[in-house]
């Protein structure tokens, strides 16, 4: 039955959604055109040589096309397969296959056939269409969705010896139509719309959804196929970050074609979640599990609803939670059947995860029956020789060197190693599996082969950032060359030197890279190449900046959501993009020891003790996951102290030692001073014992111990007159983020003598420029009144309130409580550290334009005598701000808070930055922000030598006086060090303020 040309086609179903319409509209139409079509014994007009296409036209989204007659491959000698290409994406977007003497029926084709398993593994389908039976030729289709959000259709057409079966995107229903006409030799190959004749399928689908249909373009579709593949190689690579940003284009562009609670955003995701986690922000991609979560339970697809419980068990993984993730793999494996297509790959996967967190465990049969699971199923999905096989190889061999079963330990690291090698080249998998084999080696005895095992792993964790996936790779390697250093003699030494040089791979810290940005300014000697430097890395930390705002709104719910605010963000990070690839070439080329100075090759020992004075030593708190050690130099010598402690041991200790430093309910609590001796002596050992002339440590701490003063560690009992041995007592103490940073810092040229004298900013009146009368809440001034208060739990008129209203910062800020004694500190350190040079900004005067009017690139010492707050402290703040007075009403810049991301804009020649607020030295709050990473960061990468910084909210008066007599011990020729250090003692010695709340918030991040 063929309508008449004139005929219009009606519905039922009009109250239905637009896509179910749009379905059955195709599925009628494809219907349509084959009912009464009577196919010839051979496709007439089509392309005959494989290779050689003919022009198609353009399909409903007017992307031009061309079909192309492609290899038959497995589809037998007879098959004519035929595939689709339109402009915008070099994937086919359609297929058709001609079958003589098929003798299959349509639910094998549309079910059971790999063709059908290749498309039902790529996404979901619904059950297949009813059959239709007109005039000898029996048609069933069947609708699906691609996972990553398109729709296709799957065509069974069949006569009584012919079959002819496609798979299209729906955009392409006329141009498959007219390929099927073709081939039945019912139309001939040059007809097209153009010359008058209109396809039935096209008139259909105008009468059902109208020509403007909401279809995306192959361009569109391609563009976030590519982008994932893309993605998911990068990833592979290693570049996490750009992985991720990759994957938030794929977001965004799926978010703007199905919409944000579309089950398509599901996968994408998940996926990005990885990167994200490789990157040590757990619950940053914790929180885009949590987001697809609903749509994966919308979509019920087996696959998603398996990844999610992978993800989670991803996440307790890497919290160490190796029981609650041994859960979520067992969900993981029962929600997705054996028989689902390609459910090989994706299980595969699970068992692997399940094996590492088995292991951890120590259940190594369970652990090795999962891995076992895992790479029959990667030699099925993959090949004998994928990367994933091969890693689950190298997983397999530590399982079996831990049962001692050698020999197939052997056998499977001669697989993966070479294997490693050939796919990656000798860069991160290869290093692992050295890694593997080192532990296999050590296992055995055989120590020498397991050094050179990881020294084959350090050359390139040398190279690149190093991720360890299968075992410990550090501490092993360090206790090998402890145990090989044996007694203290010369080659005892070239062993801790090594050891020295092995723990600096494992982590940098983003303070130390701010400091290497400023020394690869300072050391460009040309001041021109400096700026040409400086513009450089400016332009790509605001896209740093662009980039967390971006991730900040995908995480949001879609009632939350703005677009056009995304749009807008997304434009300004590309053409920094092209600003930055523009410039970058014409950096190298002027300045190539920019790349040296930011190398992350490890410092040796030897050039240290070169830097450090007389009486200095070195403390290097490392930490390399499952334990610590302590590295201290002095003259020319290094000693080791291992530190047992896993890094989860480590937080719990310097968190239950926090929390005697934090206020409760304005009361100070109980110090726990035996813990902090514990402490001591867990990190310290007896390093410090005799310590002979040293008199200043130079302290670099690791992980948890960056939040956590080393002054505050209690080296001893207390002597016959009380007092307790604070290791800042016995020592003035310089904090330093890592070894770079320090070799960075007192290698760089003086500040110019331009940059002299004393700015300081003190008392702001946070209400200024507010009419009426002083808002309520605000706390009475006291001389214990701590500089810093959490606005957010106070003030609840303003939860609710959507930070897309522009919710008025000045409200917050009037509501902080005035510090008058402030300006009196400041007064002080002015009138001794000014020496005749001095400009200090106080109370309606202290704001930002001010700050900016005084030129803070001009002075010596930089002050602010205020208010730390960080993101949590104020209501749609999502970074770390010192409070200032705000300008005036009119001025949206002027708001009352000095921003990190403003500090970093600013140019300073400061030898010192003095940050007399609470929470200085706090986290970064832009997403995966460490301690050290927030205001200090900042104040380094606008170019100043030391910070002092706080770790805790501080009490204003003994604050006051904390800092005057550190100004009148550095005018006594002191310093900064021991103009510190002499002013905490004395604190120390007066009952008012020996609490170490008062006096040990306080670090000198710096060079000295």
């Amino acid at each position: 039955m063929r309508l008449p040309a004139n005929q219009t086609l009606s519905f039922p179903w009009e109250g239905e959604s637009h896509n179910m319409r749009l379905t059955v509209a195709l599925f009628i139409a494809i219907v349509i055109v084959c009912l009464g079509s009577t196919p010839s014994a051979e496709a007439q007009g089509l392309p005959s040589e494989i290779g050689a296409e003919i022009a198609v036209g353009r399909n409903l989204t007017n992307d031009e096309c061309k079909l192309r007659r492609i290899q038959a491959r497995d589809w037998g000698g007879d098959a004519e397969r035929y595939a689709l290409f339109c402009e915008g994406w070099s994937q086919q977007s359609g297929q058709m296959i001609v079958l003589r003497s098929d003798s299959q029926p349509h639910t094998w084709w549309l079910e059971e056939s790999g063709w059908a398993q290749a498309i039902l593994a790529a996404g979901d389908c619904e059950p297949p269409k009813a059959e239709a039976n007109v005039s000898g030729l029996k048609v069933r289709a069947r609708l699906c969705r691609h996972r990553l959000g398109w729709r296709q259709l799957m065509l069974v057409a069949k006569s009584e010896s012919d079959t002819y079966i496609a798979n299209f995107l729906p955009n392409n229903a006329p141009l498959i139509e007219r390929a099927l006409l073709t081939a039945t030799g019912k139309i001939a190959p040059e007809t097209s719309t153009a010359q008058g004749r209109r396809m039935i399928s096209l008139r259909a689908l105008e009468e059902l959804i109208g020509k403007d249909s909401e279809l995306p373009s192959i361009r569109e579709i391609g563009s976030i196929f590519d982008l994932s593949r893309l993605a998911h190689y990068q990833h592979e690579a290693r570049l996490y970050r750009t992985s991720e940003l990759t994957w938030l284009q794929v977001l965004a562009a799926q978010e703007r074609l199905f919409g944000l609670d579309s089950p398509a955003l599901a996968m994408t995701l998940l996926s990005m979640s990885h990167p994200i986690r490789n990157q040590r922000r757990l619950d940053d991609a914790l929180a885009f599990t949590k987001r697809a979560e609903p749509l994966v339970r919308k979509s019920h697809n087996p696959v998603l609803i398996s990844q999610l419980y992978n993800h989670l068990a991803f996440d307790a993984e890497w919290r160490r939670n190796y029981t609650a993730a041994i859960t979520f793999n067992h969900e993981a494996i029962a929600a997705l059947p054996d028989a689902w297509p390609g459910s090989s790959g994706w299980l595969a996967e699970v068992y692997f995860s399940l094996s590492i967190a088995q292991y951890a465990t120590k259940d190594y049969k369970a652990a090795e029956k999962a891995a076992r699971d895992s790479l029959s199923r990667y030699i099925k999905a993959r090949g004998p020789d994928s990367g994933w096989t091969n890693r689950v190889r190298m997983q397999l061999a530590r399982i079996l060197t831990a049962q001692k079963n050698f020999d197939e330990a052997e056998y499977h690291l001669k697989e993966a190693l070479p294997s490693a090698e050939r796919m990656f080249g000798r860069t991160i998998w290869w290093a692992n599996a050295k890694v593997v084999e080192a532990g296999l080696a050590l296992a055995k005895d055989d120590q020498d082969r397991a050094l050179g095992s990881y020294r084959a792993f350090a050359s390139v964790a040398a190279r690149e950032p190093f991720a360890c996936f299968y075992s410990p790779c550090f501490s092993p390697y360090v206790d090998l060359l402890i145990t090989r250093a044996g007694g203290d003699s010369d080659k005892a030494q070239g062993a801790l030197r090594e050891a020295f040089s092995v723990v600096q791979l494992f982590d940098s810290p983003v303070v130390s890279t701010a400091i290497q940005h400023l020394s690869a300014r300072v050391s460009a000697g040309d001041p021109e190449l400096a700026a040409f430097t400086r513009e450089q890395q400016d332009l790509a930390e605001q896209q740093t900046s662009l980039r967390a705002q971006l991730m900040a709104e995908s995480r949001k719910s879609a009632k939350s959501r703005s677009p056009k605010r995304e749009q807008s963000i997304e434009s300004k990070i590309s053409k920094l993009q092209a600003r930055i690839d523009e410039q970058e070439p014409k950096l190298q080329d002027r300045f190539p020891k920019y790349a040296q100075l930011v190398s992350r090759r490890p410092v040796d020992a030897k050039l240290i003790d070169e830097i450090l004075q007389p009486d200095e030593a070195l403390l290097y708190m490392s930490h390399v996951g499952n334990k610590g050690y302590t590295f201290l130099l002095h003259r020319k010598r290094l000693k080791i102290h291992t530190v047992n402690l896993s890094r989860v041991e480590l937080r719990q200790k310097v968190t239950a030692l926090r929390s005697g430093l934090a206020l409760d309910a304005g009361r100070m609590r109980p110090f726990d001073v035996a813990l902090a001796h514990t402490l001591y002596r867990d990190l310290v050992g007896p390093l410090l014992e005799s310590p002979g002339p040293i008199r200043r440590l130079v302290v670099i701490p690791a992980g948890p111990l960056l939040s956590l003063p080393p002054g505050v560690l209690v080296s001893g009992e207390p002597g016959a007159d009380g007092k307790i041995p604070w290791l800042a007592r016995r020592f003035s103490i310089l904090v330093v983020p890592d070894l770079r940073a320090l070799v960075n810092l007192r290698g760089m040229d003086k500040p110019p003598a331009s940059a002299s004298g004393f700015l300081g900013l003190g008392n702001p009146r946070f209400d200024a420029g507010q009419s009426g009368p002083a808002l309520s809440g605000r706390a009475s001034n006291t001389g214990a009144m701590s500089r810093g208060i959490h606005l957010v739990s106070a003030s609840k008129e303003f939860h609710g309130t959507s930070c897309a209203e522009k919710l008025d910062v000045r409200a917050q800020v009037a509501r902080l409580a005035p510090l008058p004694e402030s300006a009196d500190e400041v007064r002080a350190m002015s009138s001794s550290l000014g020496h005749g040079k001095a400009v200090v900004l106080l109370d309606e005067k202290a704001t930002k334009s001010g700050l900016r009017k005084a030129n803070p690139e001009t002075w010596g010492i930089v002050a602010f005598a205020t208010h730390g707050l960080l993101p949590d402290d104020l209501y749609c703040e999502n970074e770390p701000s010192l409070a200032m007075a705000p300008g005036p009403a009119g001025d949206l810049q002027d708001d009352g808070l000095l921003r990190a991301s403003e500090i970093a804009t600013m140019r300073l020649h400061a030898t010192l930055v003095i940050l007399s607020a609470c929470n200085t030295a706090g986290a970064d709050g832009r997403l995966g922000g460490e301690s050290l990473s927030g205001l200090v960061r900042a104040f380094f990468y606008a170019g100043a030598r030391n910070v002092l910084a706080t770790h805790w909210t501080i009490a204003s008066q003994p604050t006051v006086d904390l800092m005057k007599e550190m100004a009148r011990r550095r005018e006594q020729g002191m310093s900064w060090p021991e103009a510190l250090m002499e002013s905490k003692s004395r604190m120390m010695d007066n009952p008012a303020t020996s609490h170490p709340f008062f006096w040990g918030a306080f670090s000198l991040v710096g060079g000295g």
